[in-house]
């Protein structure tokens, strides 16, 4: 499950995907379920804000995704992004759980796939997967990050075989490091650059640097 990410620098959305037009947006450290999310439906090149909740439901299991009643149709013919440069995982400790901070080394945007509907705004669930071996001690799932290829074949106007949309999600790009970050992150009132830096746990040794 995702839960939280961050938007943190949008101004470098531009440079990331030349192809696509952007609305100004404020940076953002802590973006939650039912808030709006900047987003990219198949078939268009400017994003826009979606609601985040399809159905009641802010991810899709991507193993899945193709067949579940509530997913399919849109996995079929309503697939898009949201934009992104790092999110948030929580990981089970005896003492409680610890969130860390999970994202690119050089701090680029990427973009997670999604699926959208229309319910009569415009909703949207992040499509999530298992964890790499690398992160899968935080949290057995993670988003899928799609790369330049996989975004665009994603983005493809019309419908997609089931066999195509699996085949896409299976191949994200995944070069992540992750760091623990305060408990501040749980209030989903926080909303600022100091929710993303590194913190050393009581007792928790480094994971990742």
């Amino acid at each position: 499950m995702c839960g939280r990410y961050t938007l943190t620098d949008p101004s470098r959305l531009a440079a990331a995907f030349p192809e696509y037009r952007f609305p100004a947006v404020a940076p953002r450290f802590n973006i939650a379920p039912t808030q709006s999310v900047l987003g990219l439906r198949n078939g268009i090149d400017a994003a826009e804000f979606m609601h985040w909740g399809l159905r009641g439901n802010i991810n899709a299991r991507a193993e899945s995704v193709t067949v579940k009643p509530t997913f399919r149709d849109a996995a079929r013919e309503r697939r898009a992004l949201l934009f992104a440069d790092g999110y948030y995982e929580w990981q089970s400790r005896g003492d409680g759980k610890q969130p860390y901070f999970i994202h690119r080394a050089d701090g680029a945007p990427f973009a997670f796939a999604a699926l959208w509907e229309r319910a009569p705004e415009l909703t949207c669930a992040m499509v999530t997967t298992e964890a790499t071996a690398e992160l899968s001690s935080i949290h057995h799932r993670m988003p899928v990050i799609l790369d330049d290829a996989a975004r665009r074949a994603w983005l493809a106007p019309g419908a997609m075989a089931a066999d195509e949309a699996l085949e896409i999600l299976a191949h994200g790009s995944n070069a992540l490091l992750a760091h623990p970050v305060s408990l501040a992150v749980n209030r989903v009132g926080n909303d600022d650059a100091a929710l993303v830096r590194a913190v050393r746990p009581p007792e928790q040794g480094e994971l990742f640097g």
